[in-house]
């Protein structure tokens, strides 16, 4: 299975009139893109991960760049993982089928983005780079 397999679901459950289906669609929009990024994240920690805050650091491995495009994506995941913390867990909001869908409009161009910086050598250089200071900062050990 891959992680953008959640992204094919989230479509899925977009095009439904119900609000579990709804909420669900921007659970999996999410993931699918926290799961493609933490899956290039253990490449380069050589199978590590972290243990504590793990959505919250794999935002901070975006922001420590030094290229505004990654820091534009670290900005772009945070807010999809705010979607994504609202829909699971404030029962009190209500959520319609246009929010699903502009999320995975965000999760899509994410997606999207990523792929073309990390086909460009300098930009995955500095990715690989800024994986390698976050690891190093949260638990100490250098890759």
């Amino acid at each position: 299975m891959r992680a953008t397999d959640f992204l094919k679901t989230a479509n899925n459950l977009s095009k439904s009139q119900d609000e579990w289906d709804t909420r669900t669609s921007i659970s999996r929009s999410y993931y699918a893109v926290h799961l493609e990024f933490s899956e290039f994240i253990r490449q380069v920690t050589q199978g590590r991960f972290f243990r504590k805050d793990r959505h919250k650091s794999v935002v901070q491995c975006f922001e420590r760049c030094s290229d505004k495009s990654w820091k534009t994506i670290a900005r772009k995941l945070n807010d999809l993982r705010g979607w994504r913390t609202k829909a699971d867990y404030e029962m009190n909001r209500t959520f319609k089928q246009k929010n699903c869908e502009l999320v995975l409009i965000i999760a899509r161009g994410l997606l999207t983005d990523y792929q073309a910086n990390i086909g460009n050598s300098n930009l995955e250089q500095d990715f690989r780079e800024a994986v390698k200071k976050e690891f190093q900062f949260k638990l100490g050990i250098s890759i």
